[in-house]
């Protein structure tokens, strides 16, 4: 039997709103932007350079080859010393070292991938990879070959979900599907619970919180006590803009930078 927790917006009891302080900025023109475990700020510029920066703004690494293989769909920074570039279009995953210095790139064609939604670092320093036309979870290891997959998503769900980012966090996968909601399995393929009204631009996990933005608001929702804290974002962002929760910090894309807040409240 399939284990839904359903967070209606009924079901979650607004408990605060949180509170920001500015705490920094690193100027530039970006498009996208992701943050470590660290506080490391990792950014693409409108012009395809990658660079990584301290909070403080120094440089600490750059890579200037992105274009060799299109434009990036989405960069995994979750294991700091081993960064994961995935181009979709070209179904090529580049890793890169912790100072952004070219390692090897993955093209999963040669694996028999040839449509892969989303990727990510696991836990065991491999790679997660969604195969949106077998609709199985795969993990491969730096050359390609496949070490797991799931059973076929398809007999698991009526209406199997197609999800467009994953995140490998504390012993459980996060797959989320900017249709039908948020999925959660186990490192073993197995199917733990979905909520299905977790429906956010721009989700992610900062255990034991979720998060996510719809309009100038930007949501944190704890799924165990079926509680949200909710933020308003300056209009100064671009609607649609980036935003990251990191070590209890809030990391947003603005129009000539990326500004870093510190989150003013209690349970973070």
């Amino acid at each position: 039997m399939l284990l839904i927790l359903s967070l209606s917006t009924n079901a979650i009891a607004q408990v605060s709103s949180l509170h920001t302080i500015s705490t920094g900025f690193i100027p530039g023109k970006f498009r996208m932007f992701e943050v470590d475990v660290l506080g490391n700020i990792y950014a693409i510029s409108q012009n395809d350079q990658f660079r990584k920066f301290s909070e403080r703004g120094d440089s600490l690494g750059i890579w200037n080859d992105v274009r060799q293989y299109g434009k990036p769909t989405s960069v995994d920074v979750s294991n700091p010393m081993r960064i994961l570039v995935f181009f979709q279009p070209f179904s090529t995953i580049v890793v890169l070292d912790r100072l952004l210095t070219f390692r090897h790139a993955l093209n999963l064609r040669k694996s028999n991938i040839f449509s892969a939604s989303c990727i990510g670092n696991s836990y065991d320093n491999h790679i997660w990879v969604f195969d949106e036309f077998e609709f199985k979870l795969k993990k491969l290891d730096d050359e390609g070959r496949i070490l797991f997959e799931s059973a076929d998503w398809r007999l698991l769900f009526d209406d199997a979900p197609t999800p467009k980012k994953l995140t490998d966090q504390r012993n459980e996968l996060f797959f989320f599907d900017n249709e039908k909601g948020l999925f959660v399995f186990d490192y073993y393929g197995s199917f733990r619970r979905s909520i299905p009204s977790f429906k956010y631009e721009g989700p992610g996990v900062s255990k034991p919180y979720l998060y996510g933005s719809r309009s100038d608001s930007l949501f944190l929702i704890d799924p165990e006590k079926g509680t949200t804290q909710s933020l308003f974002i300056p209009q100064k962002t671009k609607l649609n803009s980036e935003r990251k929760i990191e070590n209890g910090k809030l990391y947003v894309l603005e129009e000539d930078g990326i500004r870093i807040f510190q989150l003013k409240n209690p349970g973070l």
